[in-house]
């Protein structure tokens, strides 16, 4: 079986009585063995991870705020392209 998300992504996750709701990240996915998939998830907040079936996520459009970070601070120090005419 394919999992349909990706490492990285960011989906949302339906809430239940012992995990929150909203959106994380997918850390990784799980072999499949039996039964639904599953992903290892983690909020960006939140130093816990979960494991959770395919079938609780959906994709989302939220933003991963780490990587957006991680990438800001690598544009800052990239060098400058100098064009001389």
């Amino acid at each position: 079986m394919r999992h349909r998300y990706a490492v990285g992504q960011m989906v949302e996750l339906s809430g239940r009585a012992n995990r929150p709701a909203g959106a994380c990240r997918i850390i990784s996915c799980l072999p499949y063995e039996r039964g639904p998939l599953q992903y290892r998830v983690q909020w960006h907040d939140d130093p816990v991870q979960r494991v959770v079936s395919e079938a609780d996520l959906r994709a989302s459009n939220a933003t991963n705020t780490a990587q957006q970070k991680e990438e800001a601070a690598e544009s800052a120090f990239r060098p400058l392209r100098v064009v001389r005419r």
